[in-house]
């Protein structure tokens, strides 16, 4: 099935059943925000792209308590709920952050990602706060992004704030396996006290088979989600995996430590 819902209007019925560099995270926003070559802190958009059909909970998240929210269950967010992450495997930075879920009602919330990366040349500390709201599908309203820390030019600090006019549907509530389907962001940033940037930008997501993945944080069976931005020689692949009820498991260079 291929979908294309760009608005409110045309998405479904609600389901029953990682540095925040200010001008990187909107390429972030693109897609949990596939990193798409992004920093670390923009992770946190992963968890936008986890929401769809609800299978069978797997044995590793039979332990858990699920409470059903319009967020669905392959988003993982469930109310004061938090993800710990690290870099594994990266050449350019190393560092750890945590995404946790609050002010959630069901139906609306945020993510907020906490963290850090340094290597040779800098050292970086960043807070990135994603809302979103549910309903048919999980929606992208705004992200905002604050970091500070230092390199060979001295201490720096910035912040930067996402606005979508109309919300992004960044996962319609009923896809399954083979499906593929667009996000279209379509916003504005502004850097700082800066004049606002216009972002329009697409990214075509996949959802692929299971496979089992191991990481520190346990061994899952977790679903490829295929994230392509850009075009022709230009064009951005990364592959993430997500588990029902855990969410976000690892992505090319990073992986999940634990979740509380």
């Amino acid at each position: 099935m291929e979908l294309r819902l760009s608005s409110r209007a045309e998405a479904p019925a609600v389901s029953s059943t990682p540095p925040s560099r200010a001008a990187d995270n909107q390429k972030a926003a693109v897609v949990p925000a596939a990193r798409y070559a992004v920093a670390p802190g923009s992770h946190l958009l992963s968890f936008l792209f986890l929401v769809a059909c609800t299978p069978e909970a797997e044995p590793e998240a039979e332990g858990r308590v699920w409470k059903e929210t319009g967020c669905g269950r392959w988003s993982g967010i469930q109310k004061d709920r938090a993800w710990d992450y690290t870099w594994v495997d990266n050449t350019e930075w190393s560092g750890t952050w945590t995404t946790s879920v609050g002010q959630f009602d069901g139906s609306a919330g945020r993510l907020t990602t906490q963290g850090s990366y340094v290597n040779a040349k800098f050292s970086r500390d960043y807070t990135d706060t994603l809302f979103f709201e549910c309903g048919g599908g999980t929606w992208l309203t705004s992200v905002e992004s604050q970091y500070a820390g230092a390199d060979e030019n001295g201490a720096f600090s910035g912040s930067s704030v996402t606005t979508y006019p109309e919300p992004v549907l960044v996962w319609p509530a009923d896809v399954a396996e083979g499906d593929v389907w667009d996000v279209h962001y379509l916003g504005t940033t502004r850097l700082d006290d800066g004049e606002p940037t216009a972002i329009d930008r697409t990214v075509h997501n996949r959802l692929e088979a299971p496979q089992r993945v191991t990481v520190t944080g346990g061994e899952f069976r977790a679903f490829g989600v295929m994230q392509t931005s850009g075009e022709g020689e230009d064009a951005v692949k990364e592959r993430v995996w997500v588990q029902p009820e855990i969410g976000l498991v690892s992505g090319p260079d990073y992986e999940l430590t634990s979740l509380r």
